[in-house]
């Protein structure tokens, strides 16, 4: 299973809205966005994305939250060296 998908899911969410674009669901509940769920979708959407060192006692309140915003036919890219 794909870390980001097992992480965060919720499964009675996914099955209560099945079917909904995401356009109409809650903002703070979008399922599988970072695993590019919405490749030639043409809703885009936006993402707050946390670094992953941010809890680091020696960046501790130098790292903060990024809102990404992916327009319509959009994706997050993935590092070739990730796919191997």
């Amino acid at each position: 299973m794909l870390t980001a998908i097992s992480k965060g899911r919720d499964d009675p969410f996914e099955v209560a809205h099945a079917g909904a674009g995401i356009d109409v669901l809650d903002h703070n509940q979008l399922p599988c966005l970072s695993e590019r769920a919405t490749f030639m979708s043409p809703l885009g959407y936006t993402v707050v994305k946390q670094h992953p060192y941010q809890h680091n006692r020696a960046l501790r309140g130098k790292l903060h939250d990024t809102h990404v915003t992916l327009p319509g036919y959009a994706f997050e890219a993935v590092p070739f060296r990730w796919m191997n």
